[in-house]
């Protein structure tokens, strides 16, 4: 009965620790030390992005900025399964684990939609400009 007035913030669904900073806000950690912390907030001041399966993201998971691929969207929480391309960060070439690597990760950490990349063989590869957009919205890339 107590919960019925309570509103819940988007994007904390799958993560282990929660302290609370105010009414609006908690400082999240996705595992159980705290280098992967993050502020939700439950009104977002951003334009919301609209993302769908088969989409190529750039998204944050722990320290470091990842290319990936949408393969499942839980409206609920508001996350995504996403498949990581390898490595993580910039790079020259990326590609797919065998066996896939796949994660939930929350909206609040997609940092924008990335063209499909051109592809040889089992290697895949973005434009250097975008590469270093992304690198530059990792740099300044909160969570609010």
């Amino acid at each position: 009965m107590r919960y019925q007035t309570i509103n819940t913030i988007k994007g904390t669904r799958s993560n282990h620790s929660f302290v609370p900073i105010n009414e609006t806000q908690l400082l999240v950690s996705r595992v159980s030390d705290f280098t992967t912390t993050f502020i939700a907030t439950l009104e977002s001041k951003t334009i919301p992005l609209t993302f769908q399966d088969e989409q190529y993201v750039a998204y944050t998971y722990g320290i470091n900025w990842w290319i990936g691929k949408i393969v499942e969207c839980y409206d609920e929480y508001n996350d995504f399964k996403i498949m990581f391309m390898h490595p993580h960060g910039q790079s020259a070439l990326y590609m797919w684990l065998k066996p896939l690597d796949a994660c939930w990760i929350p909206y609040e950490h997609i940092m924008r939609i990335v063209s499909a990349p051109s592809t040889n063989t089992r290697t895949y590869k973005i434009t250097p400009e975008e590469n270093n957009c992304i690198e530059l919205l990792f740099k300044n890339f909160k969570v609010d």
